[in-house]
């Protein structure tokens, strides 16, 4: 994991922090922009622990989260999109409703390649780990957010456990969602039913990051130190050590998390001067 050799993206990273920072708007859907913060340097991780593989999303929507993964995209990697899309009959609890069409122009609008999507245009009941990995590869990084019942959560957290690649990560939606009970019952029955080498690593809003023990402690270390100024704190969850990351409260909020300010908060000439000033400005819009 000490390799530093950084692999070679499809997409420019200009149309990636185009979408982070802007195109994310444009796209009707929920999805909190710090959380694309974090799967940003999720990403950027697995670049320096060499980790490669497709990415994807079960239940893409008009793809607001899919598209920032898709533009993540390296070469010789594929994405993969599991939705109902038009078929809402199949849509039993009523989460979201998808479009092929709006999801199609969104992905060209903002920057990507729709040849490069393998389209499973299904419920997820009827999708298999294997015919994911046949045509888009094993996955490094795996969006659930399909159906919000139990079963259907709990079956799509099977397919994605099955088809990451070692060191893949999984992104859970809306576990902590009241609207949406069924989802935290599933991720427990998930975690209940068999033994698995997935933990908890990363709480981000409305969202949760598996991913398996072996790399826990690297990744929880590369964003501790990327993304010091969203870290809350750590936690217990499911019976592993989870980390917190938030929107940062303030501009100070952010001073006052730096090793700069941890190394300076005693001298009395910070104290006196610069405090009550850096207080004034960062209150300015």
């Amino acid at each position: 994991m000490s390799n530093q050799k950084m692999l070679e993206c499809r997409f420019s990273e200009k149309k990636l922090d185009y979408y982070a920072n802007q195109g994310l708007r444009k796209v009707q859907g929920w999805f909190a922009a710090d959380s694309a913060l974090v799967i940003r340097q999720l990403a950027t991780a697995q670049n320096h622990f060499m980790i490669t593989g497709g990415v994807g999303e079960i239940g893409v929507h008009h793809g607001k989260l899919f598209i920032l993964l898709h533009l993540m995209l390296r070469k010789n990697e594929r994405s993969f999109a599991v939705d109902i899309f038009d078929k809402q009959e199949l849509n039993i609890d009523k989460s979201g409703k998808g479009n092929l069409n709006i999801f199609l122009k969104n992905v060209r609008d903002l920057g990507g390649n729709p040849d490069l999507i393998d389209i499973f245009e299904k419920s997820s009941l009827n999708v298999s780990a294997e015919e994911i990995i046949s045509k888009s590869g094993k996955i490094r990084i795996f969006s659930v957010d399909g159906g919000h019942t139990a079963e259907l959560t709990l079956n799509d957290l099977l397919i994605a456990e099955q088809s990451i690649c070692d060191g893949g990560i999984i992104i859970i939606d809306d576990y902590f969602n009241a609207h949406w009970p069924g989802v935290s019952d599933g991720v427990f029955q998930f975690f209940q039913k068999k033994k698995s080498d997935l933990i908890p690593i990363i709480i981000s809003p409305n969202k949760i990051f598996l991913t398996h023990t072996k790399y826990a402690k690297d990744y929880q270390s590369f964003l501790k130190e990327k993304l010091f100024h969203m870290y809350e704190k750590s936690s217990i969850f499911f019976g592993s050590e989870v980390l917190i990351f938030d929107s940062p409260k303030s501009r100070l909020d952010e001073i006052r998390k730096s090793a700069f300010y941890k190394k300076i908060k005693n001298y009395k000439l910070f104290k006196s001067l610069i405090v009550p000033y850096a207080k004034r400005i960062i209150k300015s819009p």
